[in-house]
């Protein structure tokens, strides 16, 4: 090293100890220099402290957004998951509730053969005049035969074919069942479809609905009394539950006295049905058509 440069680096540190000695003997001195410059320094270093935190937080903050869009996610597809689960156990549920009906009915007209049929269709229209069930001749179904499902009649057998049949209900407009009021001393009725001459009011929001035109030996039908079938019946034994009175009003078009009736077996809540394999009586075909196989 040359003596110049020697002398710089003596020179250097003799400054170096000055300004601590300095500092050290005179830094209260240097008061009224560092408080005002310590003021106008904070603020900025404040500034740029949050200026940091600031984006700390948002560094941190997508990644917690991340993780938190993930987690909606994740609770949305457990919440659809539950939610087809639920869906599931309300129609094994709905399943079971009706097979125990079904096997209630069946039982108490045991002495009868029965067999079980699932409903494959509806009729289009929305009175359900007709369903379509999956047996048919090659099952041993046959034409006028009782059908029953949930809490009782539902109709009869009228078109067999060879895999499916079709039964019309109760609530087909030609339909007519003789009836009687499930009491003792209950008058006989004749229980016939919804005619579009017999409208019920618009109390009753079930479109699946009965009529009963009352006459002076059915006046005394009251709301509440179930209407079940008679003995006079050709081909439905009798005891089978048809319907519930749910309301007595007069029909505006003929003057008439109308009890109407909410079926017991609700087709459109229905998957199963029993049919009541022995006829009541041997079902003759009319003139001029064949006996279906």
């Amino acid at each position: 090293m040359n003596s110049r440069s020697k002398k710089k680096l003596w020179t250097g540190l003799a400054i170096c100890a000055a300004l601590l000695i300095l500092t050290a003997v005179l830094g209260r001195r240097f008061n009224f220099v560092r408080s005002p410059l310590y003021r106008i320094i904070s603020p900025v270093t404040s500034v740029f402290g949050d200026f940091a935190s600031w984006l700390d937080e948002r560094a941190h903050g997508l990644d917690s957004r991340e993780e938190l869009l993930n987690r909606i996610n994740s609770l949305e597809r457990q919440v659809e998951s539950l939610e087809q689960e639920n869906r599931l156990l309300q129609s094994q549920n709905r399943r079971a509730r009706e097979l125990e009906e079904l096997y209630d009915l069946s039982y108490d007209f045991r002495s009868y053969p029965q067999t079980a049929a699932e409903i494959i269709g509806l009729s289009p229209s929305n009175w359900y005049d007709f369903i379509l069930i999956g047996k048919g001749s090659a099952d041993g179904i046959e034409e006028m035969m009782p059908v029953i499902a949930g809490g009782g009649l539902l109709g009869y057998v009228s078109t067999v074919y060879d895999t499916y049949s079709q039964v019309t209900t109760l609530v087909d407009s030609e339909s007519l069942v003789f009836g009687q009021v499930n009491r003792p001393e209950g008058a006989l009725v004749r229980v016939r479809g919804a005619l579009s001459g017999y409208q019920a009011s618009s109390r009753i929001n079930n479109e699946e609905y009965l009529i009963v035109i009352l006459d002076d030996d059915s006046s005394n039908i009251c709301v509440g009394d179930e209407i079940v079938t008679s003995s006079l019946s050709d081909i439905y034994p009798a005891g089978l539950s048809i319907g519930t009175v749910i309301e007595i009003s007069q029909s505006p078009s003929t003057g008439e006295f109308v009890a109407y009736l909410e079926p017991s077996a609700h087709i459109s809540q229905l998957d199963l049905v029993s049919i009541l394999t022995s006829l009541k009586t041997p079902y003759v075909p009319p003139a001029g058509e064949e006996e279906t196989p």
